[in-house]
């Protein structure tokens, strides 16, 4: 609780930070869009807002505070990406009206440790958590680049090609 408190600094850090940002078309979100978040009238800039409000706070006793800080929340849900015990894979219809709401065509995320870029639910859904390599010019180390309207993987050489969407 002290780690994330708004007298750490870490706490300070992480209340300087967005939890999600849109721009453009694209909603970068930490780690994922809840389906919950469907039945709430938060948008980015409040969800952020209570976020970084609350982020030392473990009693969660706020139904709302619960579920932007606990398992379904922005900072750790991972449905987009796979399927578990605690996250079943998010429908394509919740994903579509998500993105509806958020008015964004594309959720980019983070969070959750893939073998690459890539991109699912027919280019909806881009994750780019990769394991980057030890060596500083790898291949195996990845980003996204987005240039004119194109995504693009790009590795440690500089090598990039574009992104395709999976699904």
């Amino acid at each position: 609780r002290v780690l994330f408190s708004e007298s750490s600094e870490l706490g300070r850090w992480l209340r300087s930070k967005n939890a999600m940002i849109k721009i453009g078309d694209y909603l970068f979100v930490h780690a994922g869009l809840s389906p919950k978040l469907l039945n709430t009238e938060l948008d980015i800039d409040a969800i952020n807002r209570l976020i970084g409000k609350n982020l030392e706070n473990r009693v969660l006793e706020d139904t709302l505070v619960r579920l932007l800080i606990g398992p379904e929340s922005p900072l750790w849900y991972r449905g987009l990406v796979e399927e578990t015990k605690r996250y079943p894979l998010i429908k394509e219809t919740e994903l579509l009206a998500l993105l509806k709401k958020y008015e964004a065509s594309t959720v980019v995320i983070g969070h959750t440790v893939v073998e690459e870029v890539s991109s699912s639910f027919k280019g909806k859904v881009i994750t780019m958590d990769v394991k980057h390599s030890e060596d500083e010019f790898s291949e195996q180390t990845q980003g996204l680049l987005i240039e004119s309207g194109q995504l693009f993987k790009v590795n440690g050489k500089g090598q990039k090609e574009p992104l395709k969407a999976l699904d």
